[in-house]
């Protein structure tokens, strides 16, 4: 990332030269536009400018802030003015360059740098503007032409470092790219921008301990910057954490309260520092001594740890001795809040609250007995009986929300006030989540279009699966910065050649079983687009989607119900079709495939994910064990199975499917061990299929480059890793290497 260019009247007059020639009202717009506050400062130049349109400065310094605030035709205006009073000035015509590089208009933009560089060969502000527009324009070469150009004329400035650093990065030239980034730094060592790109440089390139201080550095010195909390966010999720750090707390709290990251990407180093370097892991053993007291003043404060608390909100837990704390504690609470002799108080509403969002998040998988079931009975009478309106009465009300949601309840107008009211942000948000947002979805379903019927005996079935379970259920989600889908597939796979694709710079985008809506959102915030379909057998988990996307501001995503296998006769043509994990659960997977290469346009891309046979070796057998144990599909069938799972020996197979964090909620456990119907295939299988239908492979999509590196390592010759067959033998020889799913991208080279 470049860093935010300088105030443009920097381009030969400082701010202070041209400051001493304006007027006071001048002076005044000049101070607002140095503070960031443009539109004060609009509205104060054009009021000079009604004084003295043919003063050029004004002029210039009105089309260098409507180029700030993307106004471009009237910065156009401006500035073609200040030149036709003044064609002398250099600093003018970096103007009428920014005008033109923001409208990727790059040809003039580079003959007008020309001539500014005419004018003052001694302003490194140009030869900066040049290098930008040509790294925009893949040429180079030229861009560290330029670049060396400016270090000619000044070497001290941090920006140019950088942004060559940006060009070698792009050449793969490791050792300068490396060196420019430091050189930043050392220049400026409150630059973020070189911090947040040598540290995700670094993270590219396989060192995560090393980019994980520059990317730290990067979040602090720009701690409103939410993208490099992300990628700091990125980063943690590939350290090993193996000694207590205070910083990693600090780190993991603000990264876990940032509402664009996953808390996925987080979720094993949270539960490695929570179980090992804070004294929450002791509770492990006190379950197992049975001397394990939620209640206790000790026992709940460590249960109020502030980062797991918001570990409980925000994301699914999982693992097997955190769920064992969470599991034991709900049972022992219950107990207590039915005993007539025991009150369990009003103090432990922070930690019910959050374990009561945790227990609705992962759909209520924790085990229970008859015993809780007859206490949650009593519970609820009591709860309807004695209406007090009180905070004690409140935190009664949670326990039962760790059990059931609280829309099953019917609450009172009394009662729903009590949650929705409380001074507690925890249980504010347990009236949101389990009462609130439930509605909504019922709703919103009322407005959602049916596209197709759903006929198939199989889409019928596998349709009962998501409607009982919508998958997956999930809170937040990365915000990708946005980009044309041609340049995200250069950043995928740099070899090929970025101006063969032919794709427009704004796409149509068809998501073709779009679940609860995580594909279809980050494909509206990731790539310009026109139009987004996104259709899904269950209708349940498209009013989630569509609650999700309207909570997001995404207005553009069309939502529909359909079965792909009757799409045959939908006219709609799209440049690029996502179909991620839904293939391989139709009846005939390439006939599927099929009709989505007809919906594809010519040149149009798709990425897919499917499931690979010898990755899922594990879960074969899971689903063999199912079925030979008679466990059933329901929540209290895939309760007991998880139990009986957790009870195997660590070196049987099945029990491997405990580190899926698939495990850990009935939707996500149902898909991944329960489906209805899954199909496998080999790379064999894929290379095949993609020849019959047609397609170009472009290639596998990694969340790192370790996989690739690895790949080639083995095998040189794939200079672009695109020969399946010799995937499929470093697949075999390495069958973790699609654990989740085989995702490549493919493209449609004729009708």
């Amino acid at each position: 990332m470049a860093r935010k260019q300088r105030h443009q009247n920097s381009h030969g007059h400082t701010s202070k030269q041209l400051a001493e020639q304006q007027s006071p009202m001048v002076k005044t717009a000049m101070e607002y536009h140095r503070s960031g506050h443009l539109d004060q400062a609009l509205i104060i130049y054009e009021q000079a400018y009604s004084v003295d349109p043919e003063n050029a400065e004004i002029n210039y310094l009105l089309a260098v802030l409507n180029n700030q605030l993307q106004n471009l035709e009237r910065a156009h205006k401006y500035i073609d003015k200040a030149i036709s009073i003044n064609n002398r000035n250099g600093p003018f015509y970096c103007a009428l360059a920014e005008t033109y590089r923001q409208q990727h208009d790059f040809l003039p933009a580079i003959t007008t740098l020309k001539k500014a560089i005419s004018l003052d060969n001694h302003s490194v502000e140009p030869h900066i503007m040049l290098g930008m527009i040509y790294k925009s324009m893949d040429r180079l070469d030229d861009a560290t032409n330029a670049y060396q150009a400016a270090l000619v004329i000044d070497s001290n400035i941090a920006e140019i470092h950088n942004n060559l650093g940006n060009v070698y990065r792009n050449k793969n030239d490791f050792e300068r790219t490396i060196k420019a980034y430091k050189k930043a730094i050392e220049i400026d060592n409150r630059f973020a921008g070189a911090h947040h790109n040598l540290g995700c440089y670094l993270l590219e390139t396989g060192d995560p301990y090393n980019a994980l201080s520059f990317l730290r550095n990067a979040s602090q010195l720009q701690a409103d910057n939410s993208l490099f909390t992300a990628d700091l966010a990125n980063c943690l999720g590939q350290v090993v954490v193996t000694e207590t750090d205070e910083r990693l707390r600090d780190d993991l709290i603000r990264c876990m309260q940032l509402d664009r990251v996953d808390g996925g990407t987080l979720a094993k180093n949270v539960n490695v520092f929570l179980k090992q370097f804070t004294p929450l892991g002791k509770l492990i053993g006190e379950i197992e001594k049975d001397i394990f007291n939620p209640l206790s003043p000790e026992t709940y404060q460590l249960l109020v740890d502030p980062l797991f608390l918001l570990y409980l909100e925000r994301e699914q837990i999982c693992d097997p001795e955190l769920e064992k704390i969470l599991s034991t504690s709900r049972k022992i609470i219950l107990e207590m809040s039915v005993l007539e002799s025991h009150s369990i108080g009003p103090n432990i509403e922070r930690f019910l609250s959050a374990l009561a969002l945790q227990c609705f998040l992962n759909e209520y998988i924790y085990i229970e007995n008859e015993s809780e079931r007859s206490k949650l009975k009593i519970l609820e009478e009591r709860i309807h009986e004695n209406i007090q309106g009180n905070s004690e009465q409140l935190c009664v009300v949670l326990v039962y929300a760790c059990y059931r949601p609280l829309y099953t309840l019917h609450l009172d107008n009394s009662l729903m006030d009590l949650v929705s009211s409380s001074a507690e942000a925890s249980s504010r948000e347990v009236f949101k989540r389990q009462i609130k947002e439930p509605l909504t979805e019922n709703e919103l379903k009322q407005n959602i279009k049916q596209l197709t019927s759903i006929t198939g005996e199989m889409s019928s079935i596998v349709q009962a699966q998501y409607e009982q379970n919508p998958y997956p259920r999930w809170l937040y989600c990365d915000h990708p910065q946005s980009t044309s889908l041609a340049d995200y597939l250069y950043s995928l796979f740099p070899a090929s050649e970025r101006g063969n694709n032919n794709l427009p710079d704004r796409v149509n985008i068809l998501v073709a079983g779009c679940g609860t809506g995580l594909q279809p959102i980050r494909d509206a915030r990731r790539f310009l687009h026109e139009n987004i379909t996104a259709i899904d057998l269950s209708m349940n988990s498209l009013a989630y989607a569509k609650r999700k996307a309207t909570e997001m501001g995404l207005e553009n995503i069309e939502f529909m119900q359909a079965d792909i296998m009757n799409l045959k006769d939908y006219n709609n043509r799209f440049d690029f079709i996502e179909s991620f994990g839904v293939l391989h659960h139709l009846e005939d997977p390439l006939a599927g495939w099929k009709v989505l290469c007809r919906l594809l346009k010519k040149n149009g891309v798709m990425r897919l994910g499917l499931y690979s046979e010898h990755a899922r070796k594990a879960i074969v057998a899971t689903r063999r064990y199912i079925q030979q144990q008679g466990f059933t599909d329901n929540l209290e069938g895939i309760r007991l199975c998880r139990q009986a799972i957790f009870a195997l020996a660590e070196h049987d197979p099945v029990r491997s499917v405990t580190d899926s964090p698939d495990f850990y909620s009935v939707s996500e456990c149902r898909d991944l061990i329960f489906h209805v119907n899954e199909h496998r295939l080999t790379l064999v299988q894929v290379a095949d299929y993609i020849k019959q239908l047609n397609l170009e492979f472009l290639g596998f999509e990694f969340p790192d480059f370790h996989t690739i590196r690895k790949y080639q390592e083995c095998y040189p010759e794939d200079k672009q890793a695109l020969n399946l067959e010799l995937w499929d033998a470093y697949e075999q020889a390495n069958p973790e290497t699609f654990a989740s799913q085989y995702v490549f991208w493919c493209k449609k080279i004729e009708d």
